[in-house]
C-alpha cells in the first residue's frame, strides 16, 4: 500500500530539494554499479547504468531548475509586498 502523500508540502521548496536528492542519490548509485560492471568486464551492464545515472542527473538539474523559479517567484512576491503563496 502506497504511503499517502503529504500535501501540505507539496511544490514547496523543501520537496523539491528532497526530490533533487533522490535523483542525485540514484544517479550515485547508478554510477558506482556501472564502475563495479565495467571492473567486471559487463559492458552491457555498465552502458544500461551509465545510462539510467545520466538520466537521474538530468532529472536532478530540471528539478533544481524549478527550485531556482520557485525562489524568483518567492523574492517577486516579497517585492511586491505579497505574502507567500498568493
Amino acid at each position: 500500500m502506497n504511503v499517502p502523500l503529504d500535501h501540505t508540502a507539496f511544490g514547496t521548496l523543501e520537496k523539491l530539494r528532497e526530490e533533487a536528492m533522490e535523483q542525485l542519490h540514484l544517479c550515485s548509485w547508478h554510477s558506482s554499479l556501472a564502475v563495479d560492471q565495467g571492473a567486471a568486464l559487463a559492458d552491457a551492464g555498465m552502458v544500461y547504468n551509465t545510462r539510467r545515472a545520466a538520466a537521474h542527473l538530468r532529472m536532478a538539474m530540471d528539478v533544481l531548475a524549478m527550485m531556482r523559479e520557485h525562489r524568483e517567484r518567492q523574492k517577486a512576491r516579497q517585492a511586491e509586498g505579497r505574502p507567500h503563496g498568493v
